[in-house]
């Protein structure tokens, strides 16, 4: 049998092992365009003299005359190169007349801003009349025949770089840092195709950009949630190093808070339930995230920042007992709580229970339930735990029904430190012959940051990316490698190829991200 080599596969493979992270490049089924500030650039002294994209094509980007160059900053960005505009006043700009904008797109951009003036005039990208990317009065925003504005200034500050996303599907939908873009603009956009595409600006005519651009990407069509997530996940660990990947909803999931707000009293469900929490209190402070580019909430120390929601029928329905996950993101919790536990999130109504916690000062990991058979409650506990100060750690903790069989369930808890990935996951403890779990019944408050609105059962400390999910979680969006010899075999043979109860069932463990 003769085989062809596929070099350019080898040298990915060669990549991907030496360096241990699968980033090579961004997603490239529907790649029309992508700069990268470390890769096409040509400069003398620093200045820019172009820009050329890593597609097919190229799409060079240029600056319309001498003088106008913007600048090449190296090692800016998490020791990589961003190219910065307008610095001095003279108005630069890189443009290319091959390329258009439309509808049916989604745009990526790693950008900071060095200010964001009240108006519309702080254009970074696009087409001018229509099509131009902007912000707008602190947010992030377009003109396409019509104004189109995000409500999200989250991550959205001068000197501070943020992931953009635009995606136009009959509409224009804008995120920031990785949460789902939501409509800024109801009608379906139009683009000027006849001016040029610029980059620090939005054509030659004013509305310059000051600050600076590391990374574009356009897909040809409007992006699904997974594959804007995953081009989103390979943006935040190649610029901002990011460990923990922010979770994307999927039907298994009840109940999902990024807890990304900075002020306020709500906290969003992003899950299609819409299970919203609110707060007297604000527990939000713009304190960073565990993904350090968003935002955590916290310190709960009261009852009166616990974010809680009173579930009526459908909400409670939506939690599955017989086979769940319950994930976060903690940091400090109240190592002195000798009275209670620390809650994290929770669910309590007469004899209907879940309780998800940190247990007083042995700091264990906790689970409360009460038994179906006997409606008694009952604590689930891992071994004594050592937090370290200010440092975040996953919690996890999976409820697993087993079989048919009464009280034979499986509980796994899980404990692991952001400086521990990549790794899997690390379990404390497994525990075997559980209590069966009664379906919540309706009344009862859901509340995160502490348990049943009791101030000493307030976490303390900090949380961020809550799931609950409907299914037996094993892995949890961590970027852990493959091994070395199975990468290999997996991408060697490519490039040769190139060349009683409501239920009652054991499901199979699954992997979500």
């Amino acid at each position: 049998m003769r085989y062809v080599v596929n070099w350019r596969c080898l040298a990915v493979v060669w990549i991907l092992l030496a360096g241990g992270q699968a980033m090579a490049g961004p997603m490239t089924t529907g790649l029309e365009l992508w700069l990268d500030a470390g890769q096409g650039v040509a400069e003398t002294g620093g200045v820019v003299t172009s820009w050329t994209g890593q597609t097919p094509g190229g799409h060079v980007f240029t600056p319309p005359a001498a003088g106008r160059e913007p600048v090449l900053v190296a090692d800016a960005l998490n020791g990589r190169p961003v190219i910065s505009f307008d610095k001095s006043g003279t108005s630069d700009i890189l443009s290319n007349t091959t390329f258009d904008l439309a509808d049916d797109k989604t745009v990526f951009l790693v950008i900071s801003p060095d200010q964001l003036p009240a108006g519309n005039n702080e254009r970074f990208f696009g087409h001018y009349g229509n099509g131009q990317l902007r912000y707008q009065d602190g947010q992030a925003a377009g003109w396409f025949n019509a104004s189109a504005v995000s409500t999200d200034t989250t991550g959205i500050a001068t000197g501070q770089f943020a992931i953009l996303t635009y995606r136009f599907n009959g509409n224009v939908e804008i995120g920031v840092n990785g949460r789902a873009p939501v409509e800024a603009l109801a009608s379906t956009p139009q683009f000027t195709t006849t001016s040029a595409l610029s980059v620090g600006g939005a054509g030659d005519s004013g509305g310059y950009f000051s600050g600076d651009i590391a990374e574009v990407v356009i897909y040809d069509s409007a992006l699904a949630a997974q594959s804007r997530s995953d081009v989103e996940w390979y943006l935040m660990q190649k610029w901002f190093g990011v460990k923990a990947r922010p979770y994307q909803p999927t039907v298994q999931t009840a109940a999902l808070y990024h807890l990304d707000e900075t002020s306020g009293v709500l906290a969003a469900d992003s899950s299609v339930n819409g299970i919203d929490l609110t707060a007297s209190a604000s527990p939000f402070g713009g304190v960073e995230g565990v993904a350090g580019i968003a935002a955590a909430a916290g310190p709960f120390s009261g009852s009166s920042s616990q974010l809680v929601r009173t579930l009526d029928a459908s909400e409670a329905a939506a939690f599955d007992t017989d086979n769940f996950t319950i994930e976060a993101w903690a940091k400090n919790p109240n190592a002195d709580n000798t009275y209670d536990h620390d809650g994290v999130l929770g669910y309590r109504v007469g004899s209907s229970r879940f309780q998800f916690g940190v247990m007083g000062t042995d700091q264990k990991l906790h689970l409360g339930i009460n038994r179906e058979d006997t409606t008694g409650y009952f604590s689930i506990d891992s071994g004594n735990l050592d937090w370290e100060d200010d440092t975040w750690y996953h919690i996890a903790v999976t409820y697993d029904s087993n079989t048919a069989a009464a009280n034979d369930s499986i509980v796994t808890f899980y404990w692991t430190s952001l400086d521990q990935i990549p790794t899997a996951p690390v379990v404390v403890a497994t525990l075997y012959n559980q209590p069966d779990i009664n379906p919540l019944t309706a009344g009862g408050l859901l509340t995160l940051g502490g348990y049943e609105l009791s101030n000493p059962r307030s976490f303390g400390g900090y949380l961020d990316e809550i799931r609950y999910t409907n299914a037996v979680l094993t892995r949890f969006g961590f970027p852990v490698p493959e091994p070395a010899s199975v990468l290999l075999l997996g991408l060697g043979t490519l490039c040769l190829a190139a060349g009683g109860r409501r239920r009652r069932k054991a499901p199979a463990a699954i992997t979500a991200h």
